[in-house]
């Protein structure tokens, strides 16, 4: 699978909200993975801060810059037993009010944080959420020998 938009679309992703969007947006219940997708191939600007959750999570610009991966817009993966609440979690994460979703906390140093999109599908009955995590970032890996950006760091 490529990692584009229209890639994403054809599997089942669904949304493609700005992650400050993410809770007006009709996010379903169920179990499923995510993605964090970045509009922009450009390499970013790392901020010296980690402004997401309660304690610091800043990770050094030198980590952050030797874990990019050159012309991914998927930045992280993840998964979730119940999608509107994980994505909550991680919406609240990002603005600084919760410390419950560490995973992939890294994308909130990227200075366009702000305009980052999530994703999400439902995972088909019987199909594990966490195994669906693993094949994603296993076929990312293939396409671009690295994990995501944030699967990476926090």
């Amino acid at each position: 699978m490529e990692f584009t938009w229209e890639a994403l679309h054809e599997s089942g992703f669904v949304g493609f909200v700005r992650l400050s969007e993410s809770k007006a947006a009709e996010v379903p219940q169920g179990p499923g993975v995510y993605v964090v997708y970045r509009s922009s191939t450009v390499r970013p600007v790392f901020l010296p801060e980690n402004k997401a959750g309660l304690r610091d999570h800043t990770v050094p610009v030198e980590g952050l810059t030797g874990k990019w991966v050159e012309g991914a817009q998927v930045v992280y993966i993840g998964k979730a037993i119940r999608l509107r609440r994980r994505i909550g979690e991680y919406r609240r994460f990002g603005a600084g009010t919760a410390d419950n979703h560490v995973g992939g906390c890294c994308v909130f140093q990227l200075a366009d944080h702000a305009d980052v999109l999530i994703a999400w599908r439902v995972t088909a009955a019987g199909e594990s959420p966490e195994d669906t995590e693993k094949e994603l970032i296993g076929q990312f890996k293939a396409q671009y020998r690295s994990r995501p950006f944030a699967n990476h760091l926090g």
